[in-house]
């Protein structure tokens, strides 16, 4: 798929050979906030690209590529439980996307915080499995936030926002109510 994308689907790509981004684990489209047209972003082990399907040429536009060690991830955007954003380096430019429900939202969020550790410098991989299987479960948080959202809903006919979620962010400079992979990775394994 890799060949095929680099060879006849990506118009604008200046970035090299695809394969060295390693494996490509997903891709979708998604809306993307501040864009007029939705984004396909093809999500590799060592970064996100973001593209614009062209489909009466059948090509994807490449428009931007973010690396794994310069993501910060936050996993709800404006207590909006669909909403998720993609910060690029230390108060860089963002990518706030939307999801098209639940389940892209959590695939989408487990391979990002995925990639985001194993792209973390100066651990084993089996440090790095031991803190992936330290992050609370997405199937946990969404049963969680469901109970909240029925909790919600049963109160207000008006459609309620799920309002918590674990935030995983990659990135030193985090908000006062998240939490850094990189500091917790050291308080974890004394890096």
């Amino acid at each position: 798929r890799v060949q095929e994308l680099q060879s006849t689907e990506l118009s604008g790509w200046k970035g090299g050979d695809l394969k060295s981004m390693g494996d490509l684990l997903l891709e979708d489209s998604f809306k993307i906030l501040g864009a007029k047209d939705p984004r396909y972003l093809f999500l590799f082990k060592d970064c996100v690209l973001i593209t614009k399907k062209k489909e009466a040429e059948g090509v994807f536009s490449f428009k931007e590529s973010i690396a794994m060690n310069d993501i910060t991830l936050k996993e709800q955007v404006d207590n909006d439980f669909l909403k998720w954003s993609l910060l690029i380096g230390k108060g860089g430019e963002s990518f706030t996307v939307v999801a098209k429900d639940i389940e892209q939202r959590d695939r989408w969020i487990r391979e990002v915080k995925r990639c985001i550790v194993y792209s973390t410098p100066g651990l084993t991989d089996m440090q790095k499995e031991a803190f992936l299987h330290k992050l609370p479960s997405l199937k946990h948080d969404v049963e969680h936030i469901d109970r909240i959202w029925k909790r919600a809903h049963k109160k207000s006919k008006k459609a309620a926002k799920r309002t918590e979620s674990v935030r995983i962010l990659h990135n030193a400079d985090c908000e006062p109510d998240t939490f850094s992979i990189n500091s917790e990775i050291s308080e974890t394994f004394s890096v």
